[in-house]
């Protein structure tokens, strides 16, 4: 047996674009979860193409990472978010930090051949 929902959906052309039409399906109503045997699932899964809907399972037991409301959605992606907000900080302030690096070896090295010039061509000041 099977875990199943059904889910009817409407198709909307947005464009046209050079494969085709582009459409966006927008789920317009979701059955309960129902238990199914295996002929029906197959016979449900073979039909979805010609029909409005698309077959969801219901895995038990899974160990994947899954959140149960939008609002964990939401929280996961805002945690997400700052994590990659973080890393971009670090390593924008790594490349500052080797650009300043890069910057004071130039003036370093240029001190030092300004002095060498002055030492070969008798500049005293």
């Amino acid at each position: 047996m099977r875990k199943i929902a059904i889910i009817q959906f409407k198709e909307i052309n947005v464009e046209y674009d050079d494969y085709g039409d582009m459409t966006k399906m927008i789920a317009s109503k979701i059955t309960d979860w129902t238990e199914v045997d295996d002929a029906t699932y197959t016979a449900l899964h073979y039909f979805q193409v010609q029909g409005k809907y698309r077959i969801i399972e219901f895995i038990p037991n899974q160990e994947q990472f899954i959140l149960d409301t939008v609002e964990q959605y939401k929280e996961y992606v805002k945690v997400q978010q700052a994590r990659l907000d973080k890393v971009r900080k670090e390593k924008q302030e790594k490349h500052r930090q080797k650009q300043i690096a890069k910057h004071a070896k130039t003036v370093a090295e240029k001190k030092a051949l300004l002095e060498q010039l002055k030492v070969e061509l008798g500049i005293k000041e």
